[in-house]
C-alpha cells in the first residue's frame, strides 16, 4: 500500500510481526515523470528490529526514456514515529541513476521497532515517507563533458518545473560487466571479483537489470564493510550484513567465500570486545587492589608518624 501527496510517497507496512520475507516491495508511484518503487530490507527476517531502504527506478520508465538517460533526485527517507513526530528518524541523500538504485547508507537502527513505547510500530504497522525534494534531468554521455544539464524542482503536482536553477557536469555512463551494470569506477573491482570467483552469479535468478544492479551494489557494499578493521564495524553492521548475505544467497549468488570472511570478521570482533572487556575488568581490579593497599597502609603510616614525633 502507499499514498502519494505533494511529492511525498507514504508507505505503510502492515502486519509486521507476521512477515516472513526479508525483502518487501512498495507499490509503484510516479514522481517527476518517472515510475519508482521502494524496497525494504529486514535483518534476519525481522522487520521488528531494524530495516534499510532502497529506491529504484522501474524498468518500464527506463525503457520509455531510452538509452543514455539519467535521473538524479534529492530524496529523504523518514521512519515515522506515530507517537511523536519529533522522534521520527530521517535520512536525506542523493539518488543517482548511474547505479540505478539508491540504498540508504545508514540502516534505521533504533532499538526495538516493536517496543510498546517506541512509537515506530503501532497496531502492527510501520509508516515510511519518501519525499522527493529535487530532481536532476539530463542525457548521459559516454565520457565527461563540459555540457551542462538542468537541475529542476518539482511542482506540487509532481511534474518537473522548467525553472533553471544551476548547471552541473554531465556524468559518465554505466558499463556492463558479466551482465551487471556498474560505474566506471567499479569496473576493475567487479572484474576482479568475477576472475577470482567465476561461478559467483551462475545461478543468479533475477533478470531485470535494475534489480541486478541493486544486488551488485549490495555485494560491493558488503565487501567494503568487511575490509574495514573489526573495531570500526558495529554489531548492527554485522547483523545487517548477515541478513543481506542470506538474501543474496537466496537470489542465487554463490557467496561461501564471503560468508567465511564475515564469520572471521565477526569472530575477530567478538575477540576484540572480549579483550577490551577483560582489560576494563583488570583495570577495575587494580583500582580496587590499590584502594585496599592504601587502606592497609594508612594506619601503618600513622603509627610511623607518631613514633617520629616522640
Amino acid at each position: 500500500m502507499g499514498d502519494l501527496v505533494d511529492n511525498k510517497f507514504t508507505w505503510v507496512i502492515k502486519n509486521v510481526s507476521s512477515l516472513t520475507s526479508d525483502m518487501l516491495f512498495s507499490n509503484y508511484f510516479v514522481i517527476g515523470g518517472c515510475s519508482w518503487r521502494v524496497v525494504a530490507h529486514s535483518r534476519e527476517n525481522n522487520f521488528k528490529d531494524c530495516l534499510s531502504l532502497t529506491l529504484i527506478v522501474t524498468e518500464d520508465s527506463a525503457q520509455k526514456m531510452g538509452s543514455g538517460w539519467s535521473r538524479y533526485a534529492k530524496v529523504s527517507f523518514t521512519l515515522i514515529n506515530q507517537i511523536s513526530e519529533m522522534l521520527s528518524q530521517r535520512i536525506e541523500t542523493m539518488f543517482d541513476q548511474r547505479s540505478s538504485v539508491f540504498r540508504s547508507g545508514t540502516m534505521f537502527s533504533i532499538g526495538k521497532l516493536s517496543d510498546e513505547y517506541a512509537g515506530f510500530m503501532v497496531d502492527g504497522e510501520i509508516k515510511i515517507v519518501v519525499e522527493f525534494l529535487e530532481i536532476f534531468d539530463k542525457l548521459v554521455v559516454s565520457k565527461e563533458s563540459n555540457q551542462p544539464f538542468k537541475k529542476t524542482k518539482l511542482n506540487n503536482d509532481g511534474e518537473v518545473s522548467k525553472d533553471l536553477i544551476r548547471e552541473v557536469p554531465v556524468i559518465i555512463e554505466s558499463i556492463v560487466v558479466n551482465g551487471f551494470q556498474v560505474l566506471p569506477s567499479q569496473v576493475e573491482f567487479v572484474k576482479r571479483i568475477f576472475e577470482k570467483h567465476p561461478d559467483i552469479a551462475l545461478e543468479f535468478r533475477p533478470k531485470n537489470p535494475v534489480v541486478k544492479t541493486a544486488y551488485m551494489n549490495v555485494l560491493l557494499s558488503l565487501i567494503e564493510t568487511l575490509r574495514q578493521p573489526p573495531r570500526e564495524i558495529s554489531k548492527d553492521d554485522l547483523a545487517g550484513a548477515y541478513g543481506l548475505l542470506r538474501s543474496m544467497k537466496e537470489a542465487g549468488f554463490k557467496l561461501d567465500w564471503l560468508e567465511k570472511k564475515l564469520n572471521e570478521v565477526s569472530e575477530k570482533k567478538e575477540n576484540e570486545e572480549a579483550y577490551e572487556t577483560r582489560m576494563r575488568e583488570i583495570e577495575e581490579e587494580m583500582k580496587d587492589l590499590k584502594e585496599k593497599v592504601l587502606d592497609v597502609a594508612a594506619p601503618l603510616r600513622s603509627e610511623e608518624v607518631k613514633r617520629m614525633i616522640k
